[in-house]
């Protein structure tokens, strides 16, 4: 750690002067006494150089001649001690560093030279001393905040720590977290990420075309658990470096828990879901939903994330991408709780938290499941959750049908409908009994007529489209359909009848 200059010559115990050239910014690496009349062979750069002047030349020509050799070599100075050969500073030292702009110092004779390099020695103990409880005070700053708000809370943190950008993500380049303004980086470290295979022991990645980034692999117990990028790091300060790698490792710690535990808490979080779903009279939904995370007085939005094929033994269910506990990483430091529903995934987490959440889903989403869609419930009280649930099903729908990848209920006139209770509830008794002789018959479980009858409206009568989302052939569709106009004596070619029908799907989701 270099010393200013302007801070050798402020203190008064050593009695520095300057005589030529300019301190401003100069900084020293270290005070060396040599009496060479040439000691560059010597000089790394940046000493100040302390001489008494005994095999200085009288020639101004030769002493002018010194100077350049001194300052060819990068020295941050020149400390002449008067009092013993000669009485005052050679005026062609004088000149001379004047003219190349060489700092140049008059030591007095009281002050030893091993009193500036003492004084420099401690200045720089100092400094290193400075820097470790720096670095110390970041390492239980970023520790602390790492318990509390999880990666996301801790690339923030090492973010202002560093000034520089950082983006986490997993080992196929699922988005964990980002600094604030790292948005275009997140591209770039998916695209390396998910460029090649990378060798499992691969503990760092370069960029050739940046390389102002770095990309630490996150490697855990059982494997990588993925990578922790950073732009923009000092790498002249020994600290940054310090705070990087326990960053990396506290990263790594929170990424890398058991897998056991990680699905223990998926299925806690899924149970409790369904209780706040299905039984919300039964228990305490506030109670419950704060050993999630969730405020007391927190309203909940509730998001579906639903993709065509989602439920066949090699897709989504498969584990590749949206599983509660991938879907509880991409939202590490937001409360959540996720459970499979209808098909697909509903995600309910407080309404403070909603477009974070949204944007968390659908960034790590992209890439992985082209067809996904997420539906995004307006805020609702905990109890009405399946409603809310209800209506981000439909929002997805309507999202797909306009080829969109997230449906807000806002944007759906028929919420607006059905957020009054009272018709809500009205409309329900109208309509159920259509759907009750429908329900009433085996063959409503046995060939699923009510999700068929659903994606059947839900895709305005596509044959095709209702098909492929149903994962059936459209043989098999037109056969169900065919059975639900018989058991509900109504034909889904009249307008009215299809609208009769929508209303009681739209009126019965929260208890289906």
């Amino acid at each position: 750690m270099p010393v200013p200059l302007d801070w050798l010559l402020a203190q008064p115990a050593l009695g520095l002067r300057l005589l030529a050239g300019s301190s401003d910014g100069v900084e020293v690496e270290w005070a060396h006494a040599i009496e060479l009349v040439d000691p560059s062979p010597w000089l790394a750069g940046g000493e100040l150089i302390l001489t008494t002047g005994l095999r200085m030349p009288r020639s101004v020509a030769e002493q002018a001649a010194y100077v350049d050799r001194l300052a060819a070599h990068g020295t941050a100075g020149l400390a002449f001690g008067v009092g013993i050969r000669w009485a005052e500073v050679p005026r062609g030292l004088v000149d001379r560093c004047s003219a190349v702009g060489l700092p140049l110092l008059e030591v007095p004779l009281p002050t030893p030279f091993i009193a500036i390099t003492q004084a420099v020695a401690q200045r720089v103990a100092d400094d290193r001393e400075r820097g470790l409880q720096r670095v110390v005070r970041l390492q239980q700053s970023l520790t602390r905040t790492t318990l509390r708000e999880g990666v996301p809370g801790l690339v923030r943190a090492l973010a202002k720590a560093l000034d520089a950008a950082v983006v986490v993500v997993d080992d196929a380049g699922g988005l964990v977290a980002r600094s604030s303004g790292a948005t275009a980086l997140v591209g770039l470290v998916r695209s390396v990420v998910t460029a090649t295979i990378h060798p499992a022991k691969a503990l760092l990645l370069d960029v050739p075309d940046d390389p102002g980034l770095e990309l630490h692999a996150l490697a855990g117990r059982a494997g990588r658990e993925g990578w922790l990028a950073v732009r923009g790091l000092d790498r002249s300060v020994p600290e940054s470096r310090i705070v990087l790698n326990h960053a990396i490792s506290l990263a790594t710690l929170s990424l890398d828990e058991p897998t056991e535990l990680r699905d223990a808490r998926a299925e806690l979080g899924a149970a409790a879901l369904g209780l706040v779903l299905d039984s919300p009279g039964s228990v305490p939904v506030s109670s419950l939903l704060t050993r999630f995370g969730f405020g007391a007085v927190d309203e909940l939005v509730v998001l579906f994330v639903d993709a065509e094929g989602w439920t066949s033994e090699g897709g989504v269910a498969a584990g590749t991408a949206a599983t509660s506990p991938a879907i509880s990483a991409w939202l590490e430091g937001i409360p959540h709780l996720a459970a499979r529903r209808h098909g697909g995934l509903a995600v309910a987490v407080p309404s403070r938290a909603a477009e974070p959440a949204v944007h968390a889903v659908t960034t790590n989403l992209t890439g992985r499941l082209a067809d996904a869609v997420v539906g995004v419930s307006d805020p609702v009280p905990a109890h009405s959750a399946a409603d809310a649930l209800a209506a981000a099903r439909r929002a997805a729908t309507a999202a797909r049908g306009v080829g969109i990848n997230v449906g807000r209920a806002r944007d759906l006139a028929l919420e607006g409908v059905l957020a009054d209770p009272e018709l809500r509830l009205r409309l329900g008794e109208l309509t159920r009994p259509v759907l009750d002789r429908l329900c009433a018959d085996p063959a409503a479980t046995e060939q699923d007529l009510v999700r068929t009858l659903t994606a059947y409206l839900d895709h305005e009568g596509s044959w095709e489209r209702a098909s492929r989302a149903l994962g059936v052939h459209r043989h098999t569709l037109r056969n169900r359909i065919a059975k639900v106009e018989a058991l509900t004596g109504l034909s889904l070619q009249v307008p009215g009848n299809r609208l009769v029908l929508s209303l009681a799907l739209a009126t019965m989701d929260a208890s289906g």
